[in-house]
C-alpha cells in the first residue's frame, strides 16, 4: 500500500544513499492499520493459514505470488477466495506497485558464463521458458507479449475459476517506474516484522517501528561503509508538521533558521529526527 501511494524506501541523493523507510506513505498506512489492529498470527503454519480457512480473515494484500501461497496452504477455503485490485486511497485512482521480483545472474566465478547468460535470457523471452518459470516458480513475466498466453490466463480452481490475471496484467501497468529497491532489503524486512511485531503486542505504535526500522536501517548501511542521508521531520512552532529532506551532513546542527513554510512565511525551526507534531 506505501508504494502504490508511490512511497519510496530508497533512492540516491547524490553519491549518498537516501533512507525514507518512514516516509510520508509509510505512516499514513501505518497510521490506518493502527486503528484496525486487534491481534497479530506469528505462525502462518498454524495460525494465519488456519484462520484464513474458517472465515476469521477475509482479506489478504499481497502480490500475485501470494495467490499460490493461499491455493497451496488454505485448502479449506479452496474456492472461496477471490483476487481483487489493491484498495486505493483516493477515488478514482489506480495506482499500484510491486512487491519482489526475480533476478537471473551469472556469477563472476560460473564456468560457463555463456550458456549460463542465454539460458537466463530464454527464461524469460521464450514462451516455453516462460511458461515454466510460471508454473515451477510462480513468476510473473517480464515479456508484455506473454501476459497475453494461454497459461496465464487461464482459470484459477481455488478462486472460484476467475482468471486471476485480468486483475494482474491491470496492476502491472499502474505501478511507480521510478521506485528503488535498495541493498538490504532483507533486514529491512526482519526489522520492519520485529518491530511491527512489538506494536501488535501492545508494546509502542506502528509508526513507532516504521521509525525504530529507520534507525536500524540508516546504521546497518553505514557499518557496510554507505554514505547516507535521511528524510527527517522538522517541527515548526506554531505550525503543522512538515517534512522536509536533510542531508545527513546537517543532522548535527539543532536550529534551523530561514525555512520557507507556506509561499513566503518564514519561521525557526528544531530539526527533531522521528518528532511527532504536538497535539
Amino acid at each position: 500500500m506505501v508504494v502504490a501511494e508511490w512511497g519510496h524506501f530508497f533512492g540516491m541523493n547524490g553519491q549518498s544513499r537516501k533512507v525514507t523507510v518512514n516516509n510520508r506513505q509509510s505512516q499514513q498506512v501505518a497510521l490506518y492499520w493502527q486503528t484496525k489492529l486487534e491481534k497479530t498470527e506469528t505462525d502462518l503454519t498454524m495460525g494465519f493459514y488456519h484462520d484464513g480457512g474458517t472465515g476469521a480473515i477475509a482479506t489478504w494484500i499481497g502480490a500475485l505470488w501470494r495467490g499460490s501461497s493461499i491455493s497451496t496452504n488454505v485448502t479449506s477455503g479452496a474456492g472461496k477466495w477471490r483476487m481483487a485490485p489493491i484498495p486505493q486511497w483516493k477515488g478514482g485512482q489506480a495506482s499500484n506497485g510491486n512487491w519482489g521480483g526475480s533476478t537471473e545472474v551469472v556469477l563472476k566465478r560460473s564456468k560457463h558464463p555463456k550458456e549460463a547468460a542465454e539460458f537466463a535470457k530464454w527464461l524469460s523471452t521464450d514462451e516455453s521458458g516462460i511458461d515454466i518459470y510460471r508454473t515451477e516458480a510462480g513468476a510473473y513475466p517480464v515479456k508484455a507479449a506473454s501476459l497475453n498466453s494461454k497459461l496465464l490466463n487461464s482459470a484459477t480452481a481455488s478462486y472460484g475459476n476467475q482468471n486471476l490475471n485480468d486483475v494482474f496484467k491491470g496492476a502491472s501497468k499502474q505501478g511507480d517506474p521510478s521506485f528503488q529497491w535498495g541493498p538490504t532489503m532483507n533486514e529491512l524486512y526482519t526489522d520492519l516484522g520485529d518491530n511491527f511485531s512489538n506494536a501488535g503486542t501492545g508494546k509502542g505504535t506502528l509508526v513507532d517501528g516504521l521509525n525504530a526500522t529507520q534507525e536500524s536501517t540508516v546504521s546497518f548501511l553505514k557499518k557496510q561503509g554507505e554514505s547516507v542521508s535521511e528524510e527527517g521531520r522538522f517541527w515548526v512552532r506554531g505550525w503543522k508538521q512538515t517534512e522536509v529532506v536533510v542531508d545527513s551532513s546537517r543532522r548535527g546542527e539543532r536550529e534551523v533558521t530561514s525555512v520557507v513554510i507556506r509561499g513566503d512565511d518564514v519561521c525557526a525551526c528544531r530539526w527533531e529526527k522521528g518528532l511527532s507534531a504536538p497535539a
